[in-house]
């Protein structure tokens, strides 16, 4: 069963109806990857990659040298796991309408999937004195603020002058 969540402009999610999707790929002599957290393998059943970052690059290398006739199965065990700078999928990851490539949580496994970095209090500071002055003075003391390269988060943000 598939589920997909749409969300709309105004940020609202809802759930879509569940589809019944076959699966070609679910055979025996599937291509498999196995992932598990933490680990530092290959990705074979006994010895996991350790990232889905890492089974996605060996599924592509795995495809652009040829699809395998059942496709791929990209197996993921318990664990979590931290995806900090986003898991983009895009036309690479497909595979073929005979030979798809498949993501999913291997038999009984409940992975968790975090998007995000964990802010230590530590660096988390007030706003300094010339700051606070351009917010409402009832407010600016509960104003804290970090910097994102402190969690190894390159700037990204560039400043552009419009005339």
């Amino acid at each position: 069963v598939f589920m997909q969540y749409y969300k709309d402009e105004t940020g609202n999610v809802t759930e879509l109806p569940k589809k019944n999707v076959e699966r070609p790929s679910a055979k025996a002599d599937a291509y498999k990857i196995y992932v598990k957290a933490g680990s530092n393998g290959d990705g074979s059943e006994h010895n996991p990659f350790g990232t889905v970052e890492e089974a996605q690059k060996k599924a592509r290398e795995i495809s652009a040298a040829g699809y395998p006739e059942s496709g791929i199965d990209v197996l993921i065990d318990d664990g979590t796991y931290y995806f900090e700078n986003g898991l983009n999928f895009t036309s690479e990851d497909n595979g073929t309408d005979n030979a798809p490539v498949f993501y999913e949580a291997k038999e009984g496994a409940n992975p968790v999937f975090i998007g995000a970095k964990e802010v230590s209090k530590s660096i988390i500071k007030d706003l300094p004195e010339d700051v606070k002055d351009n917010f409402n003075s009832d407010y600016a003391d509960k104003i804290k603020y970090f910097n994102l390269s402190d969690i190894d988060i390159p700037n990204q943000i560039q400043k552009k002058e419009y005339r």
